[in-house]
């Protein structure tokens, strides 16, 4: 995909945030637990127009079971 980029250092991370354009941010901790993905979730979860996809299994008392039955962590 010639419009997909790899971002590998936390800097540039963090400025998706400041993004006004739509992005689509995949993780690899499918359960919210760790990494730079918990970071997002506090910045863009309360905004109706974002939408968390979870793509698999959340085990029981993760961020990422939390956020699926609606509960707060």
């Amino acid at each position: 995909m010639e419009n997909l980029t790899y971002i590998r250092e936390v800097a540039h991370s963090m400025k998706l945030n400041e993004m006004k354009d739509p992005v689509i941010i995949i993780s690899a901790s499918g359960m919210a637990e760790a990494g730079r993905i918990r970071h997002h979730l506090a910045n863009n979860i309360n905004d109706p127009a974002n939408l968390i996809l979870f793509i698999g299994y959340c085990a029981e008392h993760t961020l990422g079971a939390q956020i699926l039955s609606h509960g707060t962590p």
